[in-house]
């Protein structure tokens, strides 16, 4: 074609058809890591929905029981059932509830979700010496357990030599089988499952994927420390919180953390049963004789870690040992939203900052 001017000026010049560029293909990681983000806020919306259920169930329970009704003379359930028994079963009947919660939210996860947060499988799978390997996360867990409740006690007994007084539940005192055992449903058994699943499974399964071990396990601990709404116990559940986590972290499973809280929560409910029953000088020794004895299996369980954890792990048929996940986030401040970001969850938190600061009194 001439490109010299005519009588109508140059021709046109000659256009290739429009072709769209191609399409960027997603990037995998980014994908992945909006997929672990949405994870993680749903276990959050999940969890606060399930803490704010067994908040709710307690006002309810709280309302009917202390209400007075003109056929019992204007006395409420709660004075006329004023006894161990009837304390442990109402709390049996709350954290019942708070697990039945749990155990139906679950199905809000998506299924593979499910899989990766309820670790229900053998601790320590694919693992040779796996059955001496988890106890020794056990023994060592337990042991971490005792260190927090004295950490828990010189903790309190420095704000009070400053002025600070913090307050704790009220004790109970079981004296028959039944309230024992109802005691141990209520203290021990029930919340050792829902915890677990809660705070080391949904929670923090995705919150290593973001951040990595470390600060998913410690995030995991704060929130659990500040689940127990005052600072008596809160500095023993922040250690046995990193502890309980650790456990699933090193064994893929839940089974380790929830026996490890068991023994923990039963050790108070024995404590309890104990104390009206024995002069107080006999009661030191028992309890002494109990930290020594989860010092010496946790001595022996670290040890045990340290010494073998190398040479067990691998395994030659090629079964997978627990491993630590892919850390997939750059931007770990944006997980930490993720997690405490959703209403259910800053709901929760600000109710047990009230109770925190409701319980500690200053002079």
């Amino acid at each position: 074609m001439s490109y010299q001017a005519g009588p109508q000026g140059y021709p046109p010049y000659p256009q290739p058809p429009y072709q769209a560029p191609p399409p960027v293909p997603p990037d995998p990681r980014r994908q992945a890591q909006l997929a672990e983000r949405r994870s993680v806020r749903r276990g959050s919306t999940l969890a606060g929905l399930t803490m704010l259920i067994g908040i709710l169930l307690t006002f309810l329970l709280s309302a009917v029981l202390g209400f007075p009704l003109s056929s019992l003379d204007g006395k409420t359930i709660y004075e006329l059932f004023d006894t161990p028994l009837w304390d442990s079963a109402v709390s049996v009947l709350g954290t019942a509830a708070l697990l039945s919660a749990a155990l139906i939210g679950l199905r809000l996860l998506r299924p593979e979700e499910r899989a990766g947060v309820l670790l229900f499988g053998r601790p320590c799978a694919g693992m040779r010496g796996r059955e001496i390997s988890a106890l020794a996360v056990i023994f060592a867990g337990g042991m971490f357990c005792v260190v927090g409740q004295y950490v828990s006690t010189y903790l309190g007994s420095f704000a009070e030599g400053i002025g600070v007084t913090f307050q704790g539940p009220p004790d109970s005192y079981p004296a028959t089988l039944p309230e024992m055992i109802a005691a141990a449903v209520a203290t021990a058994v029930f919340p050792a499952v829902t915890e677990e699943v809660l705070l080391r499974g949904v929670l923090l399964q995705p919150l290593r994927r973001q951040l990595g071990d470390g600060p998913a396990v410690l995030l995991a601990a704060l929130l659990f420390a500040l689940m127990h709404g005052n600072m008596v116990q809160a500095p023993l559940a922040l250690v046995s919180g990193v502890a309980l986590g650790y456990a699933v972290v090193l064994t893929g499973s839940l089974w380790p953390a929830i026996l490890i809280h068991f023994f923990n929560n039963a050790g108070a409910v024995l404590s309890d049963v104990l104390h009206n029953r024995l002069p107080e000088s006999q009661l030191d020794l028992i309890f002494r004789g109990y930290d020594v004895a989860w010092f010496v299996l946790g001595g022996l369980g670290i040890g045990w870690l340290f010494a073998n954890w190398r040479r067990y792990r691998p395994k030659q048929d090629g079964a997978a040992a627990p491993r630590k996940p892919p850390r997939l986030n750059s931007r770990p401040l944006l997980s930490v939203h993720y997690l405490f970001g959703s209403v259910p969850m800053v709901l929760v938190i600000l109710y047990y900052l009230f109770w925190v600061i409701d319980t500690t009194q200053f002079r």
